[in-house]
């Protein structure tokens, strides 16, 4: 069959006329493959200007997240657009909002244009707005050349509101050379609010880093974060206790006997919190430690509780931590 269908083949192909019809079938599909390409594009491009200007005239916050997030989706076919866009804008605000997309889509130019005036912005502002602002854009653009001028800066800000915006910068660009000069300043930090901004920069590049931590730069943030469950800030224990333990405590053979130590006395005495929340969590991190030398001030905290959930957190710990004595 195979040898029929060859041989007539191999007949036709002597013929010239359908050697053209072949050429001229093949053209056609080719032409209308690339029109099909092409119109697609176009209607593509349509849909992403349409969602530019839904965004561009949006207000609700969660809703231009999610527009941004479906224009970025469409990576360079975006950037196309988005610069058509940039080219009639007027509006400053507006034209920085289309050049962050454009940089995110990898615009280099456009990225060194930003980079540029958020290192200004940091190095001369006093403004508050300004600054946050532009720190605002370096964590979005994860701008991480920044982070040395944001910490040279921090070390001689003064501006209680500026060192907290600086503060939550240098933990998400995630500049854990800074973590020794902000451990050091925390202990001499006598505003809760700012002292709490210290805490969240120094667990996130503590969590953020926990493999290269040196064990002694681990228990130095193991024994500031023992000091800050003893405080009566309850949203700073909360985030100590439910945000960072849980990942420091994977390296709990690293934390010296001493420090262990503290800070199973440190999660016994938040056992009587008066957050629910926190003691169930304080029962959690018992678990995490896995000290069986807990088991006493849980058995007596057990005697007193009188939340539900609160006592199954707690017979869990006690059964969790009897099995290892």
């Amino acid at each position: 069959m195979v040898f029929v269908l060859y041989s007539i083949l191999l007949e036709l192909s002597q013929d010239p006329m359908f050697i053209a019809g072949i050429i001229t079938g093949l053209v056609t599909v080719g032409v209308s493959v690339l029109i099909s390409i092409i119109a697609n594009r176009s209607r593509l491009k349509r849909n992403i200007a349409t969602l530019v200007e839904e965004y561009i005239h949006e207000y609700k916050p969660e809703i231009k997240e999610k527009l941004r997030a479906r224009i970025l989706a469409h990576g360079n076919v975006a950037k196309s657009v988005l610069k058509k866009r940039l080219e009639r804008e007027r509006n400053e605000y507006i034209r920085r909002d289309l050049e962050v997309m454009l940089a995110k889509l990898g615009d280099r130019k456009i990225r060194s244009k930003i980079l540029n005036e958020v290192e200004h912005t940091v190095k001369e502002s006093y403004s508050l707005d300004e600054i946050s602002s532009k720190l605002n854009i370096a964590r979005d653009l994860e701008l991480k050349e920044i982070c040395p001028i944001i910490f040279e800066r921090l070390k001689q800000e003064k501006d209680s509101e500026i060192i907290k915006h600086l503060l939550i910068a240098i933990g998400d660009l995630n500049y854990v050379q800074a973590l020794p000069f902000l451990l050091e300043c925390v202990r001499k930090c006598e505003d809760n609010d700012l002292a709490y901004r210290y805490y969240s920069a120094i667990g996130e590049l503590a969590v953020n880093n926990l493999n290269s931590l040196s064990k002694s730069l681990l228990n130095d943030v193991i024994d500031l974060f023992i000091n800050g469950l003893k405080s009566d800030y309850s949203a700073l224990i909360d985030a100590i206790i439910r945000v960072y333990l849980p990942f420091l405590l994977k390296r709990r053979k690293d934390i010296d006997e001493e420090k262990r130590k503290e800070l199973l006395k440190a999660l016994c005495e938040t056992l009587s919190h008066t957050n629910t929340d926190i003691r169930g969590e304080a029962a959690e991190r018992l678990i995490d430690l896995g000290d069986p030398a807990a088991v006493p001030c849980l058995e007596k905290r057990l005697k007193e509780e009188q939340e539900d959930s609160v006592k199954w957190r707690i017979q869990r710990a006690l059964k969790i931590l009897k099995t290892r004595a």
